[in-house]
Parts: structure tokens; sequence; C-alpha cells
């Protein structure tokens, strides 16, 4: 259970490293972006775990950008 509360944060290193020479505002409208992305998929995920979990992790990963 440790690894999926961990992975966002392992994520973010990962994306801020590719995208280290993006300005500021393009990172903002790329976040802004998924985190709607997760949230939706969130709620059109129903009652599914494993859908539920991932979009999860996809909106904590774009609102620690």
């Amino acid at each position: 259970m440790e690894f999926f509360r961990e992975l966002p944060g392992l994520l973010v290193v990962l994306i801020l490293a590719v995208m280290h020479r993006f300005s500021e505002h393009v990172v903002f409208k790329i976040s802004a972006a998924v985190m709607a992305l997760g949230i939706a998929g969130l709620c059109a995920s129903g009652s599914g775990k494993v859908p539920a979990v991932f979009f999860m992790v996809i909106y904590a990963w774009a609102s620690m950008l």
C-alpha cells in the first residue's frame, strides 16, 4: 500500500526533470488539464477499484506540479 502513496511524488520528480525548460504558465496549464482528466476519470470510473486508484494517482500527481 505504501507504493500507491509514494507513486505521485516519484512521478513529479521524473516529470519535472523532463519539463524543466517549460515556463511556469505551460506547467500550470498541463497540470490543470491533467487534474481535470483525473477528476473526470474518477467520476466516470464507477465502482471499479483499479480505475479509481489509477485516476486518484493521476489527480494527486497533477496537484503536486
